[in-house]
């Protein structure tokens, strides 16, 4: 506190100087309280009576209440609690004009220990009642305060969440888009099997799997028998239901393996580290299969086979197999129909 006088002290020529009679004012009162509070009592009425002067001058309100509360104080200190009730009434005059919550507060409760040094016990007990119930107004006021800033932030943050949510469900809902567009874009529509594109993407993947572990590959490339005629016979919407129903005996049959339709009546088969002998026998079983299988229950009449040709990695060229599978399928078509061939 002495170092805060010296500092004070030291201060108030300053504001002297600058003219500011606002600035002046208020270091006296700084001062003039700190006066008090070290018992320099007589230093600090004369400062804070300067202090008063110019505040009035001003006039100053708020400083003036200020300047009037603490000169109460002072006289509280003294013992003098006539003095004492003329300055807090004057700061309470002045603190109509310029309100400040914790001031009156302040002017109040020493306003209550002015009565009862006086010993005026019932206006000490409405001063005392004064300053709780304004504590209190202030404390709920307080309180509905921090409530609508809890609530506020409450509100802010339920927004926030609501729109990370909004915006997670959309990325959600786009990420499903994405995955079901690019689906659709290696998915045959009619058969549910994959497609063109999504057979020359996985043959690739497989070969080069095949030509690191030394593995061989079989194609086999089917084409079913006379369909054009199912659909002059039968009509195109049967003709669907057989392109659907062999998918599934397809897809059913050959696992693990790779299915495709890459358009037409045409489908391809994929065999990941399987030898040709192998891929023939899974073929005649393929072909018996479809041949014996109840078409009639589609319609009266329906009869179905399938001719298949077989290329296998590594005995023909990665860039070739599809093609030479195909030149074995129409070498089976040739010879008959309803037939397998393979390269030897």
């Amino acid at each position: 506190m002495h170092e805060a006088l010296q500092v004070i002290e030291e201060a108030a020529p300053i504001a002297k100087c600058v003219g500011d009679g606002y600035l002046e004012s208020m270091v006296l009162s700084n001062l003039g309280e700190i006066q008090a509070v070290l018992g320099l009592t007589d230093e600090a009425e004369r400062t804070l009576d300067r202090a008063q002067r110019i505040a009035q001058e001003g006039p100053y309100e708020a400083l003036a209440s200020r300047i009037a509360y603490a000169r109460g104080d002072l006289a509280l200190r003294r013992n003098d609690p006539r003095t004492a009730i003329k300055w807090l009434t004057e700061a309470q005059k002045a603190l109509v004009l310029s309100p400040v919550e914790t001031s009156a507060v302040m002017v109040s409760r020493a306003l209550y220990r002015a009565y009862r040094q006086l010993g005026d016990a019932s206006t000490a007990l409405a001063m005392l009642e004064q300053t709780r119930a304004m504590e209190l107004a202030r404390a709920r006021r307080q309180l509905q305060a921090r409530s609508e800033y809890t609530l506020s932030r409450v509100e802010a943050e339920e927004r926030q969440r609501q729109t990370l949510d909004d915006a997670y469900r959309v990325a959600q809902e786009s990420a499903r888009r994405a995955n079901a567009m690019e689906r659709l874009a290696l998915q045959d529509a009619l058969t549910g099997l994959a497609n063109r594109r999504a057979l020359v993407a996985h043959l690739d993947r497989v070969l080069e799997r095949a030509a690191v572990r030394g593995q061989e590959v079989a194609v086999i490339l089917i084409d079913l028998d006379h369909f054009k005629q199912i659909n002059d016979r039968f009509g195109h919407a049967v003709g669907d239901r057989v392109l659907q129903r062999v998918a599934v005996l397809l897809r059913d049959r050959v696992q693990p393996g790779l299915v495709a339709r890459p358009g037409g009546e045409e489908f391809v088969i994929v065999l990941e580290n399987v030898n040709a002998t192998h891929a023939v026998t899974q073929c005649e079983e393929l072909r018996l299969m479809v041949a014996h299988h109840p078409w009639h229950t589609i319609a009266e009449g329906l009869v179905v086979t399938l001719s298949a040709g077989i290329a296998s990695y590594p005995y023909v060229a990665p860039g070739e197999l599809l093609e030479q599978a195909d030149l074995q399928m129409y070498r089976a078509k040739r010879m008959g129909r309803n037939r397998v061939s393979v390269v030897p």
